[in-house]
């Protein structure tokens, strides 16, 4: 199952700068938005990673390098 995920990263807008995160299932070419948990600083410096979550499944954490907090964690259910 390696290299099965690739993530998609689209530029934000000029309310918000942070951009737009998902995941493309590269098997099934399924997607999911990764969503934000509303307390980003819109500065546009988010960083997204692949992590395992609690639970032991496959998740994307996002990371706002600006006021240095998890702004966004969400499990791959595709």
């Amino acid at each position: 199952k390696d290299m099965q995920y690739g993530l998609v990263h689209a530029m934000g807008g000029t309310a918000c700068w942070d951009g737009f995160y998902g995941v493309i299932n590269f098997y099934t070419g399924k997607a999911q938005t990764i969503k934000y948990n509303d307390n980003q600083s819109c500065e546009g410096d988010i960083k997204a990673s692949f992590v395992t979550l609690k639970n032991g499944k496959l998740g994307v954490k996002l990371y706002d390098n600006t006021i240095h907090e998890v702004v966004g964690l969400d499990q791959i259910k595709i």
